[in-house]
């Protein structure tokens, strides 16, 4: 996703199929990798890019999350599991299963 009318059509599309429509509660995750962590402590505001190099300043719409340490809900997705356990047999047979 690259546009506000992007963003738009996808959560047109999202909020048709549930109870809720465009009433539904919104949360941010942000992922690392292996967890990702909610929050619903979203905003929504503008920013301004503006290079050090004196260039062109470039303006875009910012999803905000407001998350302070201790704050958020942690979650880690149903495959993170299954990818620990492949990387685990593929990596060096001393380290992997049954070592």
């Amino acid at each position: 996703m690259a546009t506000v009318r992007e963003l738009i059509e996808i959560l047109k599309v999202i909020t048709a199929d549930l109870p809720t429509g465009l009433d539904t509660e919104v949360e941010v995750g942000l992922c690392d990798g292996d967890w990702m962590t909610m929050t619903d402590a979203v905003d929504i505001d503008y920013f301004a890019r503006v290079p050090m190099d004196g260039g062109s300043q470039k303006q875009l719409v910012l999803l905000r999350a407001h998350l302070h340490p201790g704050q958020g809900r942690r979650v880690r997705g149903v495959g993170a599991e299954v990818e620990d356990d492949l990387r685990k047999l593929t990596s060096d047979p001393d380290e992997g299963f049954g070592a």
